[in-house]
């Protein structure tokens, strides 16, 4: 990957960070992403090879968070991940409702629909 190919790549990232930090009102988290090398992830030995992948996030302190990653980041993940922020005593079953709630698409108006809580 080139120089500038990973710069783009991190203004993208950096991006949608901030677009989602806004939406769910975590403006004053301070989170950046890190992408991580696939060896230093061990995945249990019966997953299968298109699920040997990792998004995860670190909360470093109470405002402080990164997201680490071995794969290119994609909105559902930033949101999925920053949800864990927000809600941190919610579980994954929810988590996962919640990300696909908020990436819905209004077919009518184009918007993205979200509810708060």
């Amino acid at each position: 990957m080139t120089l500038l190919r990973c710069r783009l790549n991190d203004y993208i990232i950096g991006t949608m960070i901030d677009k989602w930090k806004k939406k769910l009102g975590l403006t004053e988290w301070d989170i950046a992403s890190h992408n991580i090398i696939s060896a230093q992830v061990v995945f249990p030995d019966d997953i299968h090879p298109k699920d040997k992948y990792f998004i995860g996030v670190y909360n470093k302190d109470r405002r402080s968070a990164i997201i680490y990653h071995d794969i290119d980041l994609y909105e559902e993940a930033v949101v999925h991940e920053l949800l864990h922020l927000k809600y941190p005593d919610k579980d994954e079953a929810w988590v996962n409702n919640k990300t696909e709630e908020l990436l819905k698409v209004d077919a009518v108006t184009g918007h993205l629909k979200y509810t708060n809580g």
